[in-house]
């Protein structure tokens, strides 16, 4: 350290009262007794949080542990912000550890960006080490007041909800944010006054990173408006938390009350919703068997909105891919999350076909007309945007034609080899959620046609 530290500095002492002040107000500061894993990442931000927190643990009593997550990014930076970390510790005495994570294994998993994927195992370990340490109830992050601008401005852009809108939470455990009250600049003006040292990211001036972007080419723009934009931004999200929290207690209070049909929720119940609470009864569906699963991918918008449109319209079956590798199920008047569908949820046995247009489960139809001799057959979707057209000549059909979905171990002729079904649709990598309901073309001697297929060739003669 270049000087002793000054506590007593005026503008950290203001810094510290309206944290404490904040904390008070949002319940984060009855959490602390519970015990703290603090992430720190030898910025300006974290270091602030570890000097606050360090006094407070000695004041109140609480346990404290301070966690570097190691990305091993940056080469030589990375090793100097895991070495500053492990000395500022050693220096005011807090316990202190350090894991170190895989970002591109991370990356080559999910397919996330490097600030994604970055993250995702951050909180992964920080979650390891707050299971490892039962004396310790809660991770503290120091996102701050421009941290939360940043994002209400990145979800404004995407078109976020008002759960998106409303920003990050202070509480939402075993997540604390104690620090959403104070600007990026205040948190370096209390640490300078106090002669508190920290490391500096060299990536964060790099704005080929959208965020980096928005700070250092957006927002300084904004303050010809407002120069203050992060004080408006924490009224308005306080403001949107608060109808988030009853709309989201309202949703909860629907869900308890949802009735069971089958293997899932009435399908008319939820249709019965409006549209607000519909929305949030599906997000906790689906979270409910999210759950389940090791991965953490969220119901986008754009899923959440064609469920809802679904269930509104007339259609009496159908299923959508949604993260996780799940499906969004509806059959029988009851619907559900489900993993891939199995052939049982869609009772579809043979389907006689006539002339004109047959609707089939699942959002299928076929449409037959006859000329010169041939059966054309069309096979469309409007859900699954399918439109398919075969013309197969009556020379081949036996009989009458009829519709069925798959069975076990179906295969069919053509091109002078057996192809199994099961084959075909793995290689022309046909998706799973709709390889339930697609038709397959059947005649006296068995498949005829399958959609994205050739027709079946015409069998010899005894």
């Amino acid at each position: 350290m270049s000087r002793p530290l000054d506590y007593s500095a005026k503008r950290f002492t203001a810094a510290e009262k309206a944290v404490l002040s904040y904390m008070s107000q949002t319940g984060v500061l009855s959490q602390l007794s519970g015990g703290v894993v603090l992430a720190l990442s030898g910025g300006a931000d974290s270091v602030f949080l570890l000097h606050l927190f360090a006094r407070l643990a000695n004041k109140r009593r609480f346990p404290l542990l301070a966690v570097h997550v190691n990305h091993h990014l940056r080469g030589i930076e990375s090793d100097r912000d895991e070495a500053f970390c492990r000395e500022l510790c050693a220096s005011l005495g807090v316990p202190f550890e350090c894991r170190d994570v895989d970002v591109a294994a991370e990356m080559k998993k999910g397919r996330f960006g490097t600030e994604e994927a970055a993250r995702r195992v951050r909180y992964r370990a920080l979650r390891v080490v707050l299971a490892e340490h039962p004396e310790l109830s809660c991770i503290a992050t120091a996102h701050h007041a421009t941290d939360q601008l940043e994002t209400v401005l990145f979800q404004m852009l995407r078109g976020g909800g008002l759960r998106s809108v409303a920003g990050m939470a202070p509480m939402r455990l075993p997540l604390i944010r104690p620090l959403l009250c104070l600007s990026a600049k205040e948190i370096k003006a209390a640490l300078s006054d106090a002669g508190c040292s920290y490391v500096t990211d060299s990536t964060n001036t790099d704005v080929g990173y959208a965020r980096n972007y928005l700070r250092h080419e957006i927002l300084p723009r904004l303050l010809r408006i407002n120069p203050m934009p992060e004080r408006a931004i924490l009224r308005m999200t306080e403001s949107l938390s608060h109808d988030g929290a009853l709309l989201d207690a309202l949703a909860h209070k629907a869900r308890r009350a949802a009735p069971i049909r089958g293997d899932g929720i009435d399908a008319a119940y939820l249709r019965s919703l409006h549209e607000a609470l519909r929305r949030r009864v599906l997000i906790m569906l689906y979270e409910e068997q999210r759950e389940k699963d090791a991965s953490h991918i969220a119901l986008e918008y754009t899923h959440i909105v064609s469920i809802s449109r679904l269930l509104q319209s007339e259609k009496i079956a159908f299923s959508l891919a949604v993260p996780n590798r799940l499906y969004a199920v509806l059959c029988d008047g009851a619907f559900s999350f489900c993993r891939e569908p199995k052939r049982k949820i869609v009772p579809m046995g043979c389907t006689m076909l006539s002339e004109g247009d047959t609707t089939l489960p699942g959002g299928f139809f076929l449409n037959i007309r006859h000329e010169d001799g041939n059966a054309v057959i069309r096979c469309y979707s409007i859900l699954h945007k399918i439109d398919i057209t075969a013309t197969i000549s009556s020379d081949i059909i036996n009989g009458d034609m009829f519709v069925r979905t798959r069975m076990p171990k179906d295969a069919y002729r053509f091109r002078g080899h057996t192809h199994s079904l099961k084959k075909l649709y793995n290689e022309a990598k046909i998706p799973l959620n709709i390889r339930p309901y697609l038709p397959i073309l059947c005649d006296g001697d068995g498949i005829l046609w399958v959609p994205f297929f050739p027709i079946r060739e015409k069998l010899c003669e005894d």
